[in-house]
Parts: C-alpha cells; structure tokens; sequence
C-alpha cells in the first residue's frame, strides 16, 4: 500500500517539474527510511534468554575494626510483617540479623522496636519458629549485655542458621511488652552464610 501511494505521489511530482518520461503507471523504486524493518533472517539463530537472578530480600553488610585489624559480617532481613506496638514505639518490622565477630563469634539476633519479653522473670525464655510447613520448635532466647529489651539472641544459633538455610519462609512468635505474643513472618530463602 505504501509503495502505491508514494509511486502515485512521485509519478505527479515528476509531472509537476516538467519530466514527460515518467508515466503515473510506472513503478517507482523508493528507499523509505523508518519504514517496516525486514524479518530477521531464518540463518540468524534466536537469542537465548536467561533467566534473571533471583532476588533475595537479606542485606550484607561488613564493619571494619581499624584498630584491632577485626571484621564483623551481618546478614540482615526484615519481616514482612508490621509489629504494632503501644505508644510511644511505632509499628515497624522485626529484623533478623545473623553476627559474626572476632570475639564471641556467631550469634543471632532480634530487634524490634518495642520491648522483647524473654527472661525469667517474665516467663517467656524462647520463642515458637515454624519453618516453611514443618511442626513447630521452640529456641531459647536470651536478653541483650546492654541492659535494652529491644534486642533478643536467639539459641542454638547453629541449628536456628541452619533451618533457615533449608527453608523459604519463616514463621516466628515472640513476646512483647504490652501486647503479648506476638507473629510475624520472614521471606528466609536465599541465605549466603558460611
């Protein structure tokens, strides 16, 4: 159709500048520029897909002693879960944060923002996991050196690490101040850690 077209508008622009020699029923040959692009050749071999690279929802991060020559390694990950807690904290995911250091070596973690009730005190001295669909288990936990109830380790940290690494989702419930136990739930796969 374009070649119709632009054969008619070139035979009377021709006509127009005087050129007798060209009749409005010869084919013009006219090269348009932007028109429809040619098939690809059937010799030019597909180009093959590759899937992208899952993305995991852990963080990595390294912090540096200068002084002692030392490096702490942290993987991190958010809940996907809010926690509500009462005034004057404000929702906000639980984070997990897998530790490594020189000192005390590997411990696991975690923060809310809030007041983690897990001593005896309170009763509450582990908290409930559920991995992907397996049974429910139960890890110790214990309050933080620095006196805050914010922060909570969780034990045997080997064994915790290692049913993350063999799952997708996890499921934890904790106590916490001035709401009681308390579910979130955490996108685990993908863990990197030696």
């Amino acid at each position: 159709m374009k070649k119709i077209i632009l054969t008619s508008i070139m035979a009377l622009a021709l006509m127009g500048c005087g050129n007798a020699s060209v009749k409005e029923s010869e084919p013009v040959d006219i090269a348009v520029m932007g028109g429809d692009a040619e098939p690809a050749s059937a010799d030019t071999p597909p180009t093959p897909t590759v899937p992208p690279k899952p993305v995991f929802a852990w963080t990595y991060t390294d912090k540096t002693d200068q002084m002692r020559g030392t490096t702490e390694k942290f993987a991190m990950l958010n809940s996907s879960d809010l926690v509500r807690t009462n005034w004057p904290y404000d929702q906000s995911p639980m984070r997990l944060t897998i530790r490594r250091r020189a000192t005390d070596g590997v411990n696991v973690m975690l923060h809310i923002n809030g007041q983690f009730l897990c001593n005896e005190y309170s009763g509450n001295t582990y908290v409930t996991v559920k991995f992907d669909e397996g049974a429910l288990e139960k890890f110790r936990c214990a309050e933080g050196g620095g006196g805050g109830n914010d922060v909570i380790f969780i034990e045997p940290e080997t064994r915790f690490i290692s049913r993350i690494k063999a799952s997708k989702v996890m499921m934890l419930e904790a106590a916490v101040y001035d709401i009681g136990r308390t579910q979130v739930s955490f996108n685990v796969e993908g863990l990197e850690w030696e």
